[in-house]
């Protein structure tokens, strides 16, 4: 007999420390209380979803999950292995940094990233696409093949832009921002609207 699991979920108050944890579905983790939720091995899941008052820190570079999501009011730091999209209902931390790094591949905002008064931190090994609206009062954008996102941001540092390649940015921005792009040559064409 084989049973089916549409959702596995994980939670505890003061939070906690997975090992390798490997579904084949989405899987939920709660920690509403507060504390760490951390990690000593992979995380592998077709969909996962952050909740509670927790800090995330899940950042082994062996995570891969399709589809990210996120609810709660702490810190959430997440290092995936290939690409990541950010799921339906997007990723929210109230006002608390949101780091997220797509190792191999694109990160795609289809879904709102919102740090309220915090900073954005988006890297991809390839591109930052989508049409989520990214907020924070810092967003940071790293991409090594282009960058076309919508934010909401005071300051927006767009680092290490095209190295080497000819990725273009095009960023359409809510209020009014200062922009930087350093560290590298940008290889194609740099768009920035304010609206």
């Amino acid at each position: 007999s084989t049973n089916t699991v549409n959702t596995a979920s994980l939670r505890d108050d003061a939070g906690f420390t997975l090992a390798v944890l490997t579904t084949d579905t989405a899987m939920t983790l709660l920690s509403a209380g507060g504390g760490t939720v951390d990690q000593t091995g992979a995380v592998t899941a077709g969909a996962l979803d952050l909740q509670g008052g927790a800090n995330f820190t899940l950042t082994n570079a062996g995570n891969d999950t399709a589809s990210l999501t996120a609810s709660g009011t702490g810190i959430i730091n997440y290092v995936d292995a290939t690409g990541v999209t950010i799921g339906a209902g997007g990723v929210a931390s109230g006002n608390a940094d949101v780091t997220i790094q797509a190792s191999g591949g694109d990160l795609t905002v289809s879904n709102a990233v919102n740090a309220g008064g915090a900073t954005v931190q988006l890297t991809s090994s390839d591109a930052i696409t989508g049409a989520g609206l990214i907020t924070g009062a810092t967003v940071n954008l790293d991409a090594n093949n282009g960058i076309a996102a919508n934010t909401d941001a005071n300051a927006m540092d767009a680092t290490n832009i095209g190295a080497g390649v000819s990725g273009n940015i095009a960023i359409t921005n809510v209020g009014a921002t200062t922009f930087t792009a350093d560290n590298d040559t940008v290889g194609g064409a740099i768009q920035l609207t304010n609206t």
